[in-house]
């Protein structure tokens, strides 16, 4: 039914375009689209942004996550639009996204496709390492001054597996070897030596997606995403790791939309399986409401229990602070809105409370200390001053102190409330970990201001952040009364380019950026000033890539 309502739709279409376009859209209406996960690093998100302000509407929600087949119906607008808005080499990237995409065969209903790339990522930057310090550090928190986040590195080989049947389901694989984090922070010229220095990753992604008109079912492990922001989401950021996750999206594109995410947030270790600690569970419902073209607003909570898992939270309108009594849990809300302007600029805004019941959590604190908001405004310009393919970027994010950061264990339930996803891997001399906010890649007790100018595949970026002592180096976590509890803010500025080249064929995908670094007050040590550059490499090669049908 859907497919034979889509028909109808283009042949309605073909009547009022050129026959300039009537190419494209002959190309969209002959190829199927299967729900084939695209991430957000792919160019044709800034096309199809760029295609929609134009025209005087807001770019489509993301939800969680996007696939092939919610694009399909915005190419068909993209190609009605094309001559008037857009340039031929967008033109040329729309064309080639639907060859890599789509499925020629509209008759066959089992389609697979498997890919194998392979290259590098490689990563120059002077090792900063603080004797009794930095091990600490990096393996409670991500360090906030790397500019190429450890979770956008590509992998050196990658072997992906793709089954399609009809235009409906989708089952997704990827292995992947890719740079172990233990020994990046400790050198300078970051790509491994041998093969023990890779993380041979067998479940990088395993998927199964089912999309009808109206919903979207998701199961697996994937990278995803809640809410708005290009520095960083507050909620789930879209750098952020992929999670085993489950959930569903309701009307995507109508005017109200219902989105509803679970997801496990710690891989399993020996404790896990022993039932010694309980596991981190991450459960997320959002509402988005669209009521006129140029405004979208949108509701979100976000629930974390470090416990077993609770079905009744995965109801997707229970709202979580009836049980926000409780020490065992941890709720994030927030409200977003974006609104668009004289048909180039999108003003966009989240205010978003990390709860504290006062009386249990915090009761030991003045009323400042209390404090545990997020605020984010930021502003997309396109076409700045009507120089063609070029968009301004600027954003403010400021996160209190206890934003994402809770922990009871001081109160005897031994419960890690933090926003954060940990990695332990048992070595030999001991379990090692690598933790990171799910949300902004910052953490509580910071504030940024990030600028982008990008002209077609170059971006100018600048980046200022104020970076507060981590809640978790501080009372009541650390419960020695010898521990500096001083806040020593890190202030750090970053100012470089990058340029990007996506290949949408057999070929190659390249990436590079150099950014220069200045610090002061490093790992929040008081005088421990530091200036340093940092240059990225990246390319990928497509080796083979073949789809067939039976």
């Amino acid at each position: 039914m859907h497919l034979i309502l889509t028909m109808s739709f283009f042949l309605i279409s073909l009547d009022s375009i050129t026959a300039d376009d009537s190419y494209q859209n002959n190309l969209i209406n002959n190829y199927r689209f299967p729900p084939i996960p695209i991430h957000h690093y792919e160019p044709v998100f800034s096309v199809i942004e760029e295609t929609y302000i134009f025209s005087g509407l807001l770019p489509p929600s993301h939800g969680f996550i996007r696939t092939t087949k919610d694009y399909k119906n915005e190419l068909i607008y993209i190609a009605d639009k094309k001559k008037k808005f857009l340039s031929q080499q967008k033109i040329v990237h729309i064309n080639n996204f639907i060859e890599k995409y789509s499925i020629k065969d509209k008759q066959t209903n089992y389609v697979y496709q498997i890919s194998l790339t392979s290259g590098i990522d490689y990563l120059y930057r002077e090792p900063l390492l603080i004797n009794g310090e930095d091990s600490i550090y990096y393996t409670k928190f991500r360090d906030v001054d790397f500019i190429n986040k450890y979770d956008n590195k590509w992998n050196f080989l990658d072997l992906s597996f793709q089954t399609t049947y009809k235009d409906h389901f989708l089952l997704s694989y990827r292995f992947g070897l890719k740079e172990y984090w233990k020994d990046l922070r400790k050198r300078t010229h970051g790509i491994p030596r041998n093969l023990l220095e890779l993380d041979n990753n067998f479940n990088q992604e395993s998927i199964f997606i089912a999309q009808y008109p109206r919903l979207l079912l998701f199961a697996g492990k994937t990278r995803l995403s809640a809410g708005l922001g290009e520095s960083g989401k507050l909620l789930l950021s879209k750098s952020s790791m992929p999670l085993d996750a489950f959930g569903f999206t309701i009307n995507k594109t109508g005017k109200v939309s219902l989105h509803s995410l679970t997801a496990v947030i710690d891989n399993v270790t020996e404790e896990h399986l022993k039932e010694i600690k309980p596991p981190k569970y991450l459960f997320i419902h959002r509402a988005e409401l669209n009521p006129i073209e140029r405004f979208r607003i949108g509701f979100t909570e976000l629930m974390l229990i470090n416990s077993y898992m609770k079905w009744q939270f995965m109801n997707p309108i229970k709202i979580y602070h009836n049980i926000s009594n409780f020490s065992s849990t941890n709720i994030i809300s927030a409200v977003d809105a974006e609104f668009l302007i004289k048909n180039k600029i999108i003003l966009y805004g989240t205010f978003a409370i990390d709860e504290l019941d006062f009386d249990l959590v915090e009761q030991d604190f003045d009323e400042k200390e209390k404090s545990s908001l997020a605020y984010q405004l930021g502003i997309k310009y396109h076409n700045l001053f009507n120089i063609k393919n070029t968009k301004l970027v600027i954003e403010w994010v400021k996160l209190d102190k206890w934003f994402y950061n809770h922990h009871s264990g001081y109160l005897g339930s031994g419960r890690d409330l933090t926003i954060t996803y940990s990695e332990s891997v048992p070595f030999p001399n001991g379990t090692e970990s690598f933790t990171r906010y799910l949300g902004h890649p910052l953490g509580g007790n910071s504030q940024t201001i990030y600028l982008k100018y990008q002209l077609n595949s170059f971006n100018l970026q600048y980046q200022y952040i104020d970076k507060g002592t981590p809640v978790m180096f501080q009372q009541p976590f650390q419960l020695n009364s010898n521990n500096d509890n001083s806040d020593i803010h890190e202030l750090s500025h970053s100012i470089g380019f990058q340029y990007s080249n996506y290949s949408y064929e057999k070929h190659f995908d390249l990436q590079c950026s150099v950014y220069f670094i200045k610090v002061e007050n490093f790992h929040n040590i008081e005088e421990n000033d530091q200036t340093f550059p940092e240059m990225n490499l990246k390319w990928k090669y497509y080796f083979t890539k073949w789809k067939g049908a039976s």
